[in-house]
């Protein structure tokens, strides 16, 4: 694909919502010939150049990235405080009611308040908050990081630049992986 090809698919694309769109409305050409197999030997190709658009794309997906997370940074500590908010009583009322328990004069009381506890195990393990805290705040740091990544590269002077192309792919594939894997929000 020559660079004016891409360039067009990248007008084409016209700042989509999300890599995956990009990547598919990004028509890619192939070449049926062989002669163009081998990229050692082809000395034609022309990288893509960055223009506005194109660095628009990448601050998009930067930018994206970042309220993700932020949006799973948010739900990490909402799962963290549902996590502290069943799991803190039912470690707590045990201990207090083995200490009262000779002092009740209520025996159904006792009863009541162990199966409160009963009840608070089953929601901490039915949906088990700790192991989507985990998960909320590792995507959080790694929407972060390719929040930073896409900085760095528009940070660097155009020269030292890998070409668009290449960082269009990578980034693309990235953040298609990022939004695969990541849990639901």
């Amino acid at each position: 694909m020559t660079a004016p090809d891409l360039e067009q698919n990248l007008l084409n694309i016209n700042l989509l919502k999300s890599p995956r769109q990009s990547l598919r409305r990004l028509a890619i050409k192939r070449s049926d010939s062989n002669e163009h197999s081998n990229s050692d030997k082809d000395v034609t190709r022309i990288d893509e150049k960055y223009n506005n658009e194109n660095e628009q794309l990448l601050r998009k997906w930067g930018n994206d990235a970042l309220e993700t997370s932020k949006l799973h940074g948010k739900k990490a500590r909402r799962y963290k405080t549902l996590y502290n908010l069943f799991g803190l009583p039912s470690c707590l009322i045990p201990i207090i009611l083995s200490v009262i328990e000779p002092y009740l004069e209520f025996k159904i009381l006792f009863s009541i308040l162990l199966c409160i506890v009963g009840i608070l195990n089953g929601i901490l393990i039915f949906f088990d908050f700790s192991k989507k805290t985990i998960l909320h705040f590792e995507y959080e740091a790694k929407y972060s990081d390719y929040s930073l990544n896409m900085d760095a590269i528009l940070a660097k002077k155009k020269q030292f630049r890998q070409p668009f192309d290449v960082v269009l792919t990578q980034s693309m594939m990235e953040m298609i992986h990022l939004s695969d894997s990541a849990p639901p929000i």
